[in-house]
């Protein structure tokens, strides 16, 4: 008989599946060797983990390999599919077999059957490992989600905290800074109010005492002219008296003679008068000699003694 190998393929797979339920059944001798046996296989699991996601080609390969079984036995099944209706219409336009040829009807649905369980078997196998293996992903890729989303959100609010103390430090900072600014302002301010202050209190001073010194200069510059001018009042008023008095004497003493007293006015020389009371300029020296004057020289308001002729 021909061997196939498309149903050694699927004994061999329902023998590996049957041991692996055997493992799966069999029971531990102690909870110690139990212990030890789980986190074995987890560790297994954990460096299959680490090795697939360090080589991502070896686990496209292994779900290929995983793959492979299943695609098989179902391109086995197609072959066969299509080779019994072949069979089947070739059987029904022929003769009957001879006697001779012997039919193995019940062998043939045994190994249909078989085959039919193996390969259902197989299909479960592969479900099996395909949900687990795409759980397990689906987990793996929960928790990598999971964990980088804490990340995130942790660097989010790291970088939120962050943002809010340095803001919160710059305005702070603002708020010294202008307190200071503030304060510097109004001292700087006040400074200068009271040095303003004081140079216009120092002017008002100064402007006080000028006047004050001004005008005590002015009164004792007109006490001082005051007392001149009454000094020279009283001077001239005395020579006046005495120059009256000489002409009354003199008067007294000369009955023979006249004299006539003149009162020196503005812009009046010698020849004006002498032009008014002689005529002529003749009487100048007439003048000089009854005044004992030696020049030309008159002053306002001097009284003159005028010989009549």
């Amino acid at each position: 008989m021909r061997r196939d190998r498309y149903r050694e393929l699927a004994e061999k797979n329902r023998i590996e599946i049957k041991r692996v339920r055997d493992e799966e059944t069999r029971v531990l001798p102690s909870d110690d060797s139990l212990l030890y046996e789980t986190s074995r296989m987890e560790r297994r699991k954990q460096e299959k983990q680490e090795e697939l996601k360090e080589y991502p080609l070896l686990k496209v390969m292994l779900l290929f390999f995983i793959a492979l079984p299943v695609f098989t036995l179902f391109l086995y099944t197609m072959i066969k599919d299509t080779g019994s209706s072949s069979t089947a219409v070739v059987v029904g336009n022929t003769q009957p077999p001879e006697p001779s040829t012997p039919v193995y009807v019940a062998a043939d649905d045994g190994d249909e059957a078989a085959e039919e369980q193996a390969k259902k078997e197989a299909e479960e196998q592969a479900k099996r490992e395909a949900e687990e293996q795409a759980k397990k992903e689906a987990e793996e890729q929960a928790k990598r989600e999971a964990e980088e989303q804490a990340k995130k959100e942790a660097e989010e609010q790291a970088k939120r905290e962050a943002e809010e103390r340095a803001k919160k430090e710059a305005e702070e900072q603002a708020k010294r800074e202008a307190e200071e600014r503030a304060k510097k302002e109004a001292e700087e301010q006040a400074k200068r109010e009271a040095e303003e202050r004081a140079k216009k209190e120092a002017e008002e001073q100064a402007k006080r005492e000028a006047e004050e010194r001004a005008k005590k200069e002015a009164e004792e510059q007109a006490k001082r002219e005051a007392e001149e001018r009454a000094e020279r009042e009283a001077r001239e008023q005395a020579e006046k008296e005495a120059e009256e008095q000489e002409r009354s004497e003199e008067d007294e003493s000369s009955d023979e003679q006249k004299v006539a007293y003149h009162t020196v006015q503005s812009q009046e020389t010698l020849f004006r008068i002498s032009m008014k009371y002689y005529g002529s300029q003749s009487g100048i020296e007439k003048i000089r000699q009854a005044n004992n004057l030696n020049g030309n020289e008159l002053s306002v308001g001097q009284v003159l003694k005028i010989p009549l002729p």
